[in-house]
């Protein structure tokens, strides 16, 4: 499953299989652009814009979901300020960042109605940034503080948060766990590519060495 956009298209989900054919899903709407789709068993959820109907410059960022089996599509959330929505990994919950008026960064935990279970208080207002949900009820997320950019693990229960790495002046962006490793993209060489950081080793590695770039 892929987001295709060009310069003259609608942002479409597409279906790509091994011999390159393409099917179209899903027209969407104005997609609030993270990078990044979150897939689990036959859902997947994105952010869209969306606009007061009376006050123009009020504007919405609402998650929306996709059900390949029912085949329907709806609003999760409304007149909400979600971004970066990932699906847990039975597919019961979302997580999401919520970017406040008042200027504060919440990881927000909702159910696969779009009631609130959990916020997860952030006291320094760090900004997280591309949240991914793993295993064990764990989220893995970049945490941006004072122009710096560290790889954060937050326990869902608990909302503790383990710092992978001393935070760095390095361009990373969305992690995802896998095994012992989370991988995330890093423009560290100049150009970007896909990193690995063991979990149990404390070591990172460069996976991907392509010449014009490698993402997501």
């Amino acid at each position: 499953l892929a987001l295709k956009s060009g310069l003259s298209d609608i942002q479409q989900l597409v279906i790509l299989d091994t011999l390159q054919k393409e099917k179209v899903v899903l027209t969407l709407g104005i997609f609030n652009d993270a990078k990044m789709l979150s897939v689990s068993g036959s859902k997947v959820v994105w952010a869209e814009f969306n606009y007061d109907k009376r006050w123009t410059e009020r504007d919405y960022s609402v998650i929306k979901l996709y059900d390949f089996n029912a085949k329907k599509l709806k609003s999760i959330t409304h007149k909400s300020k979600l971004t970066s929505p990932s699906l847990s990994t039975d597919g019961t919950k979302i997580c999401a960042i919520e970017n406040s008026v008042e200027n504060k960064n919440s990881l927000v935990i909702l159910g696969i109605n779009g009631l609130e279970i959990k916020r997860i208080q952030n006291i320094e207002n760090a900004l997280y940034i591309n949240p991914r949900w793993a295993e064990n009820d764990e989220i893995y997320v970049v945490k941006l503080l004072k122009g710096l950019k560290t790889i954060v693990k937050i326990e869902v229960e608990s909302g503790h948060e383990t710092e992978l790495f001393a935070p760095l002046n390095e361009n990373i962006a969305h992690p995802v766990k896998y095994g012992n490793y989370v991988l995330y993209n890093s423009g560290i060489t100049g150009i970007d590519n896909i990193f690995a950081f063991d979990v149990v080793s404390k070591k990172k590695f460069q996976v991907t060495n392509r010449k014009f770039g490698a993402f997501n």
